[in-house]
């Protein structure tokens, strides 16, 4: 299910089909709020995370948003009153953190609300003026008890203020704002029946230490290398048309209507790669249920 700033735009039962909805009718001007309520095939629950869209009064121009397969960065652009933004996000295999990049083409552009959200099974607090901190241990309506986690975001401002208030770290003309997601769960890869008894809270703690360290463009740089060092093992060539300089919605639209576009099979090909290289790594769990959550 859909919500728009409080009204329901949309809903439906099946995973397996692509589906829209108008959500324009619900959005105002400056920021808009989004839940997706997703129920799990396995009983009831869901997720409703919390979306602001636009740091200011006015409609977003020239929304972009982009996945280069070969750095693995997805970035998102946009025009709010005359200023562009840009939102970079990578999951760093080097860093074992979540890294969101968020600057602007004039400077103390940068107003933002920092926190962190799920339905049920977690508690807040603050841990300094730049980092938040959820505990939890997940469960089914409360009963069956499962893994216990732990998840930290720390923001680092450039220029600008930030100050922690009501379990929120809120940064304010800022020229630019780094965001660094870790977690740690007390899953025990080798004997899973047997939870780590790890203070999990001290080794988000220590992730956000190491990361830290180093700038934004050193974790960018060493996430870029590590994941080229397997991407950049195979290409594929099928040929090229003019399609292939098109928005990939645009070239998949056209290709059910009968054009001629070999290089977006290549392009699928090396998505499916970008999938398994980010999802099943060296000492994580292989992925599953592809047919499932992709189907």
């Amino acid at each position: 299910t859909i919500y728009v700033n409080g009204k329901e735009a949309g809903k439906t039962s099946n995973y397996s089909k692509a589906h829209s909805f108008d959500v324009g009718k619900h959005l105002s001007v400056g920021r808009n709020v989004i839940a997706v309520v997703v129920g799990n095939v396995g009983g009831p629950g869901g997720m409703t995370p919390s979306v602001t869209l636009g740091p200011s009064t006015g409609l977003s121009k020239s929304y972009k948003r982009q996945l280069d397969l070969d750095t693995a960065i997805a970035t998102t652009t946009f025009t709010i009153d005359g200023t562009t933004y840009k939102r970079e996000v990578f999951a760093s295999p080097v860093a074992q953190a979540v890294v969101v990049r968020l600057t602007a083409d004039k400077p103390n552009s940068i107003t933002v609300d920092v926190g962190l959200d799920r339905p049920a099974d977690f508690e807040l607090g603050l841990v300094g003026p730049d980092t938040l901190s959820m505990f939890g241990q997940v469960s089914q309506g409360g009963k069956h008890k499962g893994v216990k986690y732990c998840t930290q975001i720390q923001a680092e401002s450039e220029g600008g203020q930030i100050e922690a208030k009501d379990k929120t770290i809120s940064i304010s003309n800022a020229d630019a704002v780094t965001l660094l997601l870790v977690a740690a769960t007390d899953y025990n890869f080798d004997e899973p029946y047997k939870p780590l008894k790890s203070d999990l809270g001290l080794v988000c703690a220590k992730q956000l230490s190491a990361v830290g360290k180093r700038s934004f463009e050193q974790i960018k740089a060493d996430h870029i290398a590590e994941h080229r060092r397997l991407f950049r093992r195979v290409s594929l060539d099928l040929g090229r048309t003019p399609a292939a300089g098109e928005p990939t919605d645009e070239r998949l639209r056209s290709l059910r209507e009968g054009a001629d576009d070999p290089a977006l099979a290549a392009l699928y090909f090396q998505f499916g790669r970008y999938l398994l290289i980010s999802c099943s790594r060296p000492g994580t769990m292989p992925s599953n249920l592809q047919g499932l959550w992709n189907g």
